[in-house]
């Protein structure tokens, strides 16, 4: 079998890929400080960057549906990777923490994998759904920018009811003993 550049691009991307997922999953196991305060300024950032990149190519007809449709499938996804973390309330210092479990490793991987297919049939059938080549790139930016703001809204909306529990009751320190 010859190796030809489009099958070493491809085993390159892998492996480059499979590095960055086990770096992170590295660090996703591991508790780490969450400002509900600053949580917000990411996915804020991301919006108008995104909102920037959709009225660059002038979005018409049924291309602002499928915009919108992504934003809330994005949001839906948001939701439900913000729900895998686990929250916690630092006994020494009162400050909330933040921890993403194994369900959250494996969501993040198979998103990245469902995003690569998404991507090649919306390449390929643009034309078929209405749709012109360069949306295919807005409608991911949309679906992400609904991704990372509903994760940010909902963990802090956690945090702070986690923080406000804590504080009538300080024998709770975890988002699964307050029930948030």
């Amino acid at each position: 079998m010859t190796l030809t550049p489009q099958m070493i691009g491809i085993g390159v991307s892998l492996v480059v890929f499979l590095a960055i997922i086990a770096f992170r999953a590295r660090r996703m196991t591991q508790s780490t400080p969450f400002n509900p305060n600053l949580a917000i300024i990411y996915p804020v950032v991301l919006a108008l960057f995104g909102a920037a990149f959709a009225l660059s190519v002038h979005p018409q007809g049924l291309e602002w549906a499928w915009l919108v449709g992504a934003l809330v499938i994005g949001g839906g996804l948001g939701w439900l990777r913000a729900s895998t973390v686990r929250m916690s309330v630092d006994p020494v210092t009162g400050k909330l923490m933040a921890q993403a479990s194994a369900a959250a490793i494996i969501f993040l991987v198979g998103l990245i994998g469902v995003r690569f297919v998404l991507r090649a049939v919306l390449t390929t059938e643009a034309g078929a759904l209405g749709l012109r080549l360069v949306m295919a790139d807005v409608i991911f930016v949309a679906m992400g920018v609904g991704l990372f703001a509903t994760r940010s809204v909902e963990m802090i909306l956690r945090g702070r009811k986690l923080l406000a529990i804590h504080a009538a009751n300080p024998a709770v320190l975890t988002s699964e003993a307050a029930g948030v």
